[in-house]
């Protein structure tokens, strides 16, 4: 995720606390749960004729402005501390012909939620958060860190929202809200993230191959008591060199001529396609067992990350819904197969990779 903060404050207004909040989120960031850095760049005063051109260059996923607002307009700093307004379409102008428009702008300041609605209205941005009201200071740093918060541990922007707008409420003691534009898309929102975590996902082949084919009623023998599953490391770092999947499970065992890291591990050195690394194996499972990833990169950073198999399995069908939504028939065989799992408190696995059953007779 990449952050552009232009932070603004002309004279004859009222101080706004920009170090407050530049030193909250510089802390948050850093501390973000994606595998790859976030990027994040502070820009003070700068010139409205410079904007569009410094937003091309560093193509920002959230364009975040700090400053004052009129219930109009955004109230920009010239160089020379002067004054200029800039409504909701004027920069929806400056941003719609970028090749890389921004996916969300944050309008942290006063009454600025028209600004927001023309905005997203005319073009200029996916998504935009604006005020109903006047912002104090305190609720304006509340909402900077929970929104970056969220999304920088993976949130939606609609889950980050809907936490930010909640402490901006509390901060101001219900003076001011805060809204999500376009408005009455809170589904979209929910599926959009700009961090993408390190996360261990899983699925179920056979189910796979009957979705593929466009089925919507099991086709086959299915066992949810000894389901074949696949694994996947999501959310893989662009910059990876090596990447480890393995358990500690002590109930599996080394076949006949194989070593335990052998059976317990799979080191790959291949790169990562859209983020994810798929295990090509697929192996029939009695039991719930924990899975472990570590994945180093090439700027010699390391990053982990742990999940229980029906974890796995719930976050791939259920949680993120990789697949869309089920047909009735099917999720519920994926849901026998979680709660089957959970339920097994000894979990063994076959020791060689299960054939892929057929996906339909």
């Amino acid at each position: 995720m990449r952050v552009m903060y232009v932070a603004s404050n002309p004279k004859g207004h009222d101080d706004l606390d920009l170090p407050g909040e530049i030193n909250d989120l510089q802390e948050l960031l850093e501390r973000g749960a994606g595998a790859d850095p976030i990027e994040f760049r502070i820009y003070s005063d700068l010139r409205l004729n410079a904007l569009t051109a410094t937003i091309g260059r560093f193509r920002p996923d959230v364009l975040h402005f700090a400053a004052h607002g009129d219930g109009r307009s955004l109230l920009l700093s010239k160089g020379d501390g002067s004054e200029v307004e800039l409504d909701g379409r004027a920069l929806a102008a400056l941003l719609k012909g970028l090749s890389a428009r921004p996916r969300l702008v944050v309008l942290n300041a006063c009454s600025s939620e028209s600004v927001a609605a023309e905005l997203v209205a005319h073009g200029g941005a996916d998504w935009a958060i604006g005020t109903d009201a006047t912002i104090t200071n305190d609720a304006a740093r509340s909402l900077t860190a929970a929104l970056y918060q969220r999304l920088a541990d993976g949130s939606s922007i609609g889950d980050a929202f809907a936490i930010a707008t909640t402490h901006v409420e509390v901060a101001d003691h219900g003076a001011v809200g805060a809204t999500l534009h376009p408005t009455g898309r809170w589904e979209e929102a929910g599926g959009v993230r700009l961090v993408d975590p390190l996360r261990i996902v899983a699925c179920l082949p056979v189910l796979d191959g009957w979705l593929d084919e466009g089925l919507t009623e099991p086709a086959g023998d299915f066992r949810p008591e000894n389901p074949q599953v696949q694994f996947c490391v999501a959310g893989a770092p662009a910059a990876a060199r090596q990447t480890v999947f393995f358990t500690d499970d002590e109930s599996v065992r080394p076949g006949k001529g194989e070593s335990l890291e052998e059976a317990r591990s799979w080191i790959f050195e291949s790169q990562p396609v859209a983020g994810e690394i798929w295990i090509a194996d697929a192996h029939e499972y009695w039991g719930d067992m924990a899975w472990y990833v570590a994945v180093t990169t090439t700027d010699r950073r390391v990053v982990s990350a742990s999940a229980m198999m029906s974890e796995a399995l719930r976050r791939h069908y259920l949680d993120e819904r990789w697949r869309g939504e089920l047909p009735p028939s099917l999720k519920e065989l994926v849901e026998r197969t979680i709660a089957h799992l959970e339920r097994e408190g000894g979990s063994r696995r076959g020791r060689r990779p299960a054939p892929r059953a057929p996906s339909s007779p």
